[in-house]
């Protein structure tokens, strides 16, 4: 099964190209997006989900798996750090004996990670349009295709098109995974106090559960809680697997809280 890269500037038309591509797709055929897609077989998915597309069957032995806004997924820089870009990087490999049709969107082409570049089947370019102040266009959507050391022009119509507009968001913001993360690291590190109420909030959530903590009463009475790190790390993964990161500083301000309430 090939992969197909589609890249183009805003408003070029790479999306709808694809959009269309799949509403001729055979019904029987399973398409997995990472963008809305309505149509019967499209199911949208996160990132952690393609680990499902590994299961092949014997009433789905072909699917198609479209990824918009590509890099997001796997970019060019650092992709090699990343568990889930190595894990796409097997999906790549071995798309063909697992019936998988994988076609990526992007700007640009660079973006995306050494491996699909060096794996592309198929290169469709989409050529820039003349988009007016609101980034809209009425001019016809023009290609070109790259396979085999061949080069192949061709177009849609834009009156053509205008009915497949309804079926997907064109403007719709694709966010890479890790985002949120991103943006947490970002904050803390304009306004540290951010960074600080986050570990205080995270103390009293653990706090609520004080009766759960390992601990042992002596023999006047005082107890003593046996908090370590790995135990705080055990505990963050039940609550808040995102919150993993501050394990060492929870850690110690849990443990300053508990040995202020001994000291009471």
């Amino acid at each position: 099964m090939p992969l197909t890269g589609i890249y183009g500037f805003v408003g070029s038309g790479k999306n709808i190209i694809e959009v269309i591509d799949c509403y001729y797709t055979p019904k029987s055929v399973p398409i997995y997006t990472n963008f809305r897609l309505d149509l019967p077989n499209a199911k949208l998915i996160e990132p952690e989900d393609v680990f499902d597309l590994f299961e092949v069957t014997e009433e789905n032995p072909i699917i198609k798996l479209v990824t918009d806004e590509a890099y997001s997924w796997f970019e060019s820089r650092g992709s090699g750090f990343s568990e889930m870009n190595r894990f796409l990087s097997y999906l790549m490999f071995q798309s063909r004996k697992r019936g998988l049709n994988w076609i990526s969107i992007a700007q640009l082409r660079g973006t995306l990670d050494l491996r699909w570049r060096g794996l592309e089947d198929k290169i469709i370019v989409a050529k820039a349009r003349n988009l007016d102040s609101a980034g809209n266009s009425t001019d016809d959507f023009n290609y070109i295709l790259l396979k085999n050391l061949k080069k192949i022009q061709f177009g849609l119509s834009y009156e053509k098109s205008k009915k497949f507009f309804p079926l997907y968001n064109t403007k719709q913001v694709i966010l890479p995974p890790d985002f949120q993360e991103l943006k947490n690291k970002l904050q803390f590190k304009k306004n540290p106090q951010l960074l600080n109420d986050l570990i205080d909030k995270i103390v009293v959530d653990l706090l609520v559960t004080k009766d759960s903590f390992p601990c042992k009463t002596l023999k006047n009475g005082e107890i003593k809680y046996g908090i370590t790190q790995d135990w705080i790390a055990d505990k963050l993964l039940r609550v808040n697997p995102r919150w993993l990161e501050y394990t060492k500083y929870v850690t110690v301000r849990l443990k300053a809280h508990l040995l202020t309430e001994e000291a009471d």
